[in-house]
């Protein structure tokens, strides 16, 4: 009798270990849960803050050229002894540079002018693992946006992914596509070549 009273404490014994284990199984799911909605937030408080820095840099544009205008009137500047045509001209071309200097940045803008194989090698040698990764991910799959993506793939934190996408752009190993939200990064061809044959 006493065998059996043994083995049934052994098995309640057992069986609360098994309801402790289920519970903390389960707890670590919802703060995963949460930690999932933190993030969707964060993504959602970056691109407002992305907007709203937007809109703030027009302000500012539209504020400088009205700034700038009023002095010149405060001074005696006029353009009424121009040609109607030629003041139509000036206000038309003038917007034309930094559209398509914007343009040429967002999409365009190739590896850094002049570089040769030679930099460009010297260049992919100082990267460190992780960077290699991101950037022959890229490479492979031209439709990841944003760090949140890579980081799930690498095993690394969404801001450490961030901060090198970010390095990466800055130095032309990487271009970045301001026109969608997240960013997209973009591999050239001179650097793809040498991270996927390697």
């Amino acid at each position: 009798m006493s065998e059996k009273r043994r083995e049934r404490e052994d098995m309640n014994v057992i069986e609360e270990l098994y309801k402790e284990i289920i519970d903390y199984l389960e707890s670590i799911n919802r703060k995963f849960s949460r930690i999932r909605m933190l993030e969707e937030r964060l993504e959602s408080l970056e691109e407002n803050l992305s907007i709203v820095s937007s809109r703030i840099r027009r302000i500012e544009d539209l504020l400088r050229d009205y700034i700038s205008g009023e002095e010149g009137r405060s001074r005696g500047f006029t353009t009424f002894t121009r040609p109607r045509s030629y003041s139509e001209k000036m206000t038309i071309e003038k917007p034309k540079e930094p559209i398509e200097e914007t343009k040429d940045k967002k999409i365009t803008a190739p590896v850094k002018e002049g570089r040769t194989s030679e930099d460009i090698i010297d260049k992919i040698n100082t990267l460190t693992e992780t960077e290699r990764q991101i950037i022959s991910i890229l490479a492979k799959n031209p439709e990841i946006r944003g760090g949140t993506a890579l980081a799930r793939r690498i095993g690394k934190t969404r801001e450490h992914v961030s901060r090198l996408l970010k390095k990466l752009a800055d130095e032309g190993i990487l271009i970045r596509d301001e026109k969608s939200w997240p960013y997209k990064y973009i591999v050239p061809e001179k650097i793809k070549q040498y991270i996927i044959i390697e």
